[in-house]
C-alpha cells in the first residue's frame, strides 16, 4: 500500500503518513509537546496531543500507540521531558473506519547513530582524557578506525597515553561491530 501522495499537495497543518516514501523512515528531534485543539476531517473537535519538531517539518498528532512508543523510548510518560529527545517515525498500515491507511508510528527503539556519529563521540572521549594538556591530535580514518598519530607535550603520562591507546582501540571495536 502506498500512501495518498496528493495530500502533499493540500497543505494541512500536521504532518501524516503520505510525507514519506514507500519504507522510508525519518528521524525528527522533539522541541515541545502540547495539547491542542484539534478539528478534525467531519469538523469534530477534540484535544489531543502534539509534537513539535526542531527540525523543519509540521507538527505530529500522536495517538496513544504513538505516546507509548515515545515513552518507552525515553523512559518517562512526561512529555515535558521529552523535548530534545530523537524519535524516529515510519509509515504502517493500519484498520481506520474499515478501511486500510497508512498512519504514522513512532519506533520505539532509538534512532541508530550512523558511524560518523559514533567515531565522533569516541573522537570527543579521547580528547576530554587529554583536556588540560597541550596536545597536538592527529585523527585518520584507516579502516575505518581512528589512529592516533602523534601527541605533543604529554610529559611522559604513560597512564594518559594508555588511556588514549584504549579508547582507540574501543573506536574500532564498536565500528567492527557496526560493520
Amino acid at each position: 500500500m502506498s500512501a495518498k501522495r496528493w495530500k502533499r499537495l493540500m497543505n494541512p497543518d500536521y504532518i501524516g503518513a503520505y510525507i514519506l516514501e514507500p519504507n522510508q523512515e525519518l528521524t525528527l528531534t522533539i522541541d515541545k509537546e502540547v495539547s491542542e485543539e484539534i478539528t478534525g476531517q467531519k469538523g469534530l473537535r477534540d484535544i489531543k496531543a502534539v509534537a513539535y519538531f526542531k527540525e523543519n517539518y509540521k507538527p505530529m498528532i500522536l495517538n496513544s500507540t504513538n505516546c507509548t512508543a515515545i515513552e518507552k523510548l525515553t523512559g518517562t510518560d512526561d512529555p515535558t521531558l521529552w523535548a530534545g529527545r530523537q524519535i524516529t517515525i515510519y509509515a504502517e498500515p493500519t484498520i481506520y473506519n474499515k478501511e486500510t491507511v497508512e498512519a504514522l508510528r513512532v519506533r520505539s527503539t532509538a534512532p541508530k547513530k550512523t558511524e560518523a556519529q559514533i567515531i565522533g563521540e569516541k573522537k570527543q572521549a579521547v580528547l576530554n582524557m587529554v583536556k588540560g594538556k597541550e596536545v597536538e591530535y592527529i585523527g585518520a580514518f584507516i579502516d575505518q578506525g581512528i589512529i592516533l598519530k602523534s601527541f605533543k607535550d604529554l610529559d611522559g603520562n604513560k597512564e594518559l597515553i594508555e588511556n588514549c591507546y584504549n579508547a582507540i582501540r574501543e573506536i574500532k571495536s564498536i565500528v567492527e561491530k557496526a560493520k
